[in-house]
């Protein structure tokens, strides 16, 4: 079993997809991969592998930072366990899913500059505090 916290590869020339297998590492709190080139959807195991832990504060851990690196597709409908969720300019579609009001450790989400379309759901009031941008 691998001990990986931290995986930081962004602002890289990597064009692949991102490997579901980074979903089956348990400790793994920080995936930061953005300024890549990923043109696939975001895997849900990636979008849910990524935990802050426990009683954790400030903005270090809990992060799934994946800002322009052409992920296309849509959000996953699932609640996200990131404390900090960069999807900004992206080709991401459709709307916001209302399941991001379930994640219970969201504090920070960015998705600006995608091509999201319809309205920011009611869900996104459940988040105590969040910023969106």
């Amino acid at each position: 079993s691998t001990t990986l916290r931290d995986l930081h590869v962004e602002s890289n020339a990597l064009s692949c997809s991102i490997p579901t297998e980074i979903g089956a590492v348990p400790s793994l709190k920080d995936l930061t991969a953005g300024g890549n080139h990923f043109p696939h959807q975001l895997p849900d195991e990636v979008a849910w592998a990524i935990k802050a832990p426990v009683g954790s504060g400030g903005d270090a851990t809990g992060r799934l930072e994946l800002w322009g690196s052409g992920i296309v597709g849509t959000i996953p409908r699932l609640p996200f366990s990131a404390r900090i969720l960069h999807l900004q300019g992206n080709e991401l579609t459709k709307s916001i899913p209302t399941e991001i009001g379930a994640s219970p450790n969201l504090h920070i989400f960015f998705a600006d500059n995608n091509e999201l379309t319809g309205k920011l759901p009611t869900e996104l009031g459940n988040l105590d505090p969040v910023r969106f941008q």
